[in-house]
């Protein structure tokens, strides 16, 4: 295909324009279509570590050559990929790919793409309701819940107190996303059209966290593709 001819002769693997990884990124987002999520899941290893290895796991405060701009470009870009990979790794992935400890980056800033300038000087301020960020930001949400589940499956499969102690948690938090979410669209001035697709969207996935939280068997069957995935990678290696 064209685009991955593209890719290839951009030099995926040893450049530093982070439009090249914008577009490994979008290609890989619509690739499931024709080749599999497995082989998806499989380049996305290569993307992340293109990413890091131009430091966009690291927040542009460290660099001090870095413009206000690029900084904030490279959080958009970053929490992308993050998001990206968690997704992935419900798809086929026993578990993510990008753990908290290797990142610093900062979530991007709650606000449009008419609030930042090429030349500003300050950190871009961020906006109380809805932006053209905010379903990014309500991904990076979703990628915690995620995240917090995968580590609370043990207790989530165990019976008695255990159990409902971690459920309960785990749908606190749900519940807690779910407020957040409606603040972010209830407290916007301008109401856009996508607003209502987008809340509708975060809260679908929501309800689908929420029933693997609640019923065990659901969860099992969920623990257990992702134990069998596993295990047939495994076998494969040997």
């Amino acid at each position: 295909m064209g685009t991955e001819k593209a890719l290839s002769e951009a030099g995926i693997l040893k450049t530093t324009d982070l439009c090249v990884a914008q577009a490994s990124l979008i290609y890989l987002k619509s690739a499931g279509h024709w080749y599999g999520m497995r082989t998806v899941w499989m380049m996305s290893g290569i993307l992340v570590r293109a990413a890091m290895s131009v430091g966009l796991h690291c927040d542009g405060v460290a660099f001090p050559n870095m413009s206000r701009f690029e900084a904030e470009m490279r959080r958009r870009l970053w929490w992308h990929i993050c998001c990206f990979d968690a997704r992935i790794s419900q798809c086929y992935a026993p578990e993510i790919m990008i753990t908290n400890s290797m990142l610093d980056t900062k979530e991007p800033t709650n606000c449009n793409d008419e609030d930042l300038d090429v030349n500003m000087q300050k950190e871009p301020v961020a906006r109380e309701g809805f932006t053209d960020v905010s379903f990014t930001l309500m991904m990076c949400e979703l990628r915690r819940l995620h995240v917090h589940v995968l580590s609370s499956m043990s207790a989530l499969l165990d019976t008695g107190e255990r159990q409902q102690a971690a459920r309960r948690n785990a749908l606190r938090r749900i519940e807690q996303a779910r407020q957040w979410a409606k603040t972010k669209v209830e407290h916007s001035r301008r109401k856009r059209p996508i607003q209502a697709f987008m809340d509708f969207l975060f809260n679908m996935l929501l309800n689908q966290l929420g029933i693997i939280v609640r019923d065990t068997n659901v969860f099992a069957k969920w623990a257990s593709l992702h134990e069998r995935v596993s295990r047939r990678i495994l076998s494969s290696l040997r």
